[in-house]
């Protein structure tokens, strides 16, 4: 999810939904096993950002807006956290079989 389409003014719920409904599968896959305490953290904050109902009339105010780009931002910052610390794994010697 960009930036432009966080704070487009015709961000919709399908979309959100289609989002949500996305990293539900990419959760459920192999990646979900290799997820720290805190990227599992961030995923239920995307999460829980991504199934918020629009503020009336039907359009997300900003406030809901900046929430999903901070969810958004955490569980990116998370996984690259993860990532690192799993080729800081795999770089070990003592972590090679020989």
């Amino acid at each position: 999810m960009r930036g432009e389409n966080i704070f487009n003014q015709k961000l919709s719920s399908d979309f959100l939904t289609s989002v949500r409904d996305e990293l539900f599968e990419w959760h459920r896959s192999k990646a979900g096993f290799v997820l720290s305490t805190e990227s599992i953290k961030a995923f239920y904050q995307i999460r829980g950002s991504l199934g918020q109902k629009p503020a009336p009339g039907a359009i997300y105010s900003e406030e809901q807006k900046q929430s999903i780009w901070n969810a958004k931002y955490n569980l990116r910052a998370t996984l690259r956290a993860d990532l690192h610390l799993l080729y800081v794994e795999e770089s070990k010697p003592e972590a090679r079989i020989m």
